[in-house]
C-alpha cells in the first residue's frame, strides 16, 4: 500500500525506520509521481537539525567498509552518536545490476540500533555517487542522524563529485602507496580535508608509518593549506579520537559550514535543472526521431555537420 505525504511526515516524527526506508526508495524511483512526492517530502522535512555529513573515498583494498564499521561503532559507543551510511556500489554496464553487499561487510554496525546503512547502486552516474545520493542525505539529515557517511565507489579524478554533497571529504590511503603518489591523483588530494593512512597494525604497521610520513611531507609541499594526515587502524581503533577531534573542530566553524551548505544547494539546483532539461528533451518524440535519423546517417566525414544540426534542436 502506497504511503501518502502525511504518512511519511508522521513516520519521520516517530522515528520509524521502515518509513525512512520507503522514503529513500522514493528518491531512487524513476516514476515521475514518486519523484514529485520525494521532492515535496524533502521540502516539508527541512528543519534546523544539522548532521555532520562526511564523504569517504579510497582505492580498492584500502578497507573503506572496515574503516566505516569501526569508526561508526566508535562514534556510537564512545561519542554517543547515531550514524547513517550511504554505501555506493558500482552498477554493471551490461545488466545494470549491483551487488549491494555493504551490509554484509559491516555486519556489526548494520545490526546496531543507532546505525542505519543504505546500500545504493550508482547506476550510470559518474563521480562515485548515485543520482539520488544528495536527496538521500537530505532525508537522513531530516530524520535526525548525528553523522552521515557517504562511502563512494572508489577513488579517481571523478570522485570529486562526492565533495559537492558533503561537508568534509576524507581520503583513505593504504600502506605502501606513499612511494607512488601518482597513484593518488592530485585532483582528489585537492578536495580532501583529511587523509587517513589505514591498516596501521600487525605486519603493516611499519609500512603504514612510512606512508604516513611520506604523505605528510608531500601535502606540505603541494598545498598552502595542507590536509591533516592521520595514522589509523580499524582493528585497534588507532587514530579515531584524533579523527573525531578534527571532525568536531571542523564543524565548530558555523560560518564555513553555512558557506559550504549554500554552495551545495546551488550545485544541487543546477544539477537538478540540467537533469530535468535533458530528460524533457530526450523524451520528446520529435527530437528522438530526428536523433535516430541523424544516427542512421552518421559517418566520420559528416560528424561535425550532423552534430551542428542536432545542436540546433536542443
Amino acid at each position: 500500500m502506497k504511503l501518502k505525504l502525511a504518512d511519511y511526515i508522521s513516520g519521520f516524527k516517530s522515528q520509524d525506520r521502515v518509513v525512512l526506508g520507503r522514503a529513500l526508495s522514493l528518491v531512487e524511483s524513476s516514476l515521475a509521481s514518486d519523484q514529485k512526492l520525494a521532492a515535496e517530502l524533502i521540502s516539508r522535512l527541512a528543519s534546523s537539525h544539522q548532521s555532520k555529513v562526511l564523504s569517504l573515498s579510497g582505492p580498492p583494498g584500502v578497507g573503506k567498509s572496515s574503516f566505516i564499521e569501526a569508526f561508526g561503532l566508535y562514534l556510537i559507543e564512545e561519542q554517543k552518536e547515531s550514524i547513517a551510511v550511504v554505501a555506493i556500489d558500482p552498477s554493471s554496464h551490461i545488466s545494470g545490476g549491483s551487488i549491494l553487499g555493504d551490509k554484509t561487510r559491516m555486519n556489526m554496525l548494520s545490526q546496531h540500533e543507532k546505525a542505519f546503512i543504505r546500500p545504493q547502486a550508482n547506476g550510470e552516474t559518474l563521480g562515485g555517487v548515485a543520482r539520488s545520493t544528495r536527496q538521500m542525505v537530505a532525508m537522513l539529515e531530516a530524520f535526525g542522524f548525528d553523522t552521515i557517511i557517504i562511502e563512494t565507489v572508489g577513488v579517481g579524478q571523478s570522485e570529486v563529485s562526492a565533495k559537492s554533497m558533503s561537508d568534509l571529504f576524507i581520503l583513505l590511503v593504504q600502506p605502501g602507496s606513499g612511494d607512488d603518489l601518482q597513484g593518488v591523483k592530485r585532483g582528489i588530494l585537492e578536495v580532501s580535508d583529511l587523509l587517513c593512512v589505514t591498516k596501521a597494525d600487525g605486519n603493516l604497521l611499519e609500512s603504514a608509518k612510512l606512508t604516513y610520513s611520506q604523505f605528510q611531507s608531500a601535502v606540505s609541499i603541494l598545498f598552502n593549506e595542507a590536509p591533516k594526515v592521520i595514522l589509523t587502524s580499524s582493528f585497534e581503533r588507532l587514530g579515531f579520537q584524533e579523527l573525531f577531534d578534527e571532525v568536531k573542530s571542523f564543524f565548530q566553524n558555523d560560518k564555513k559550514i553555512q558557506e559550504i551548505r549554500q554552495n551545495q544547494l546551488k550545485s544541487w539546483f543546477v544539477e537538478a535543472l540540467k537533469e530535468e532539461l535533458i530528460h524533457s528533451r530526450f523524451s520528446d518524440e520529435k527530437f528522438k526521431k530526428k536523433l535516430n535519423l541523424a544516427l542512421e546517417g552518421l559517418e566520420i566525414s559528416n560528424f561535425k555537420e550532423t552534430f551542428s544540426k542536432m545542436k540546433e534542436n536542443l
